[in-house]
């Protein structure tokens, strides 16, 4: 009883205003000390249930999606396959698909020197076809399209100078293939 004593003798000195603004102060205190480590509490809570949700709403979304993001790992591994593939000289490729198209004559190749693009390697052949009908134009490009090389058709470029179905075709062919030193033996790009 020792330290309440002079507590005691404090409040038995204050005046009724003073004993009224030291009630109201206590109580302050106390709902801040009380109220405020719940209302911080109940705030954090709120979030992680938010935060629940929203993983809960990524999650289902992913089970909903399983056949597409299965269907696009396939196509990833597949993809990685065409640049795993040996691959063939891009001039004689393109020479042999615009064969299959139904072009007879030689055509006018222009390779530029391979350029190394970090794990990969780009070749680039330009491709000139003179006199050639517009149907096995379509077809050839259509075949360039569907090699099994991964391949892509930089530039065309068609002049239609003499009469009926007679055209000038240049086409711009990139080539990719995987640096084997780069590559290892992974099959990561």
């Amino acid at each position: 009883m020792g330290l309440l004593q002079p507590l005691k003798q404090f409040a038995e000195s204050l005046n009724e205003r003073e004993r009224r603004l030291l009630t109201i102060m206590a109580t302050m205190v106390i709902a801040v000390v009380v109220f405020v480590p719940m209302w911080l509490t109940s705030q954090a809570l709120s979030d992680l249930a938010d935060e629940n949700a929203e993983i809960r709403a990524v999650l289902s979304d992913m089970e909903r999606h399983r056949d597409l993001l299965t269907q696009r790992r396939e196509a990833m591994k597949a993809t990685m396959a065409r640049y795993n593939e040996e691959s063939q000289a891009l001039s004689s490729v393109l020479e042999g698909q615009a064969k299959r198209a139904g072009y007879d004559r030689p055509l006018e190749l222009t390779s530029e020197p391979d350029k190394a693009l970090g794990a990969y390697t780009r070749s680039h052949v330009l491709a000139r076809l003179q006199d050639v009908p517009l149907r096995t134009a379509i077809l050839l490009l259509s075949a360039i399209e569907n090699i099994k090389q991964p391949v892509a058709i930089e530039r065309i470029h068609i002049d239609h100078f003499r009469p009926g179905d007679s055209y000038d075709l240049k086409v711009g062919v990139f080539n990719f293939a995987r640096n084997r030193t780069a590559s290892g033996a992974s099959g990561n790009p």
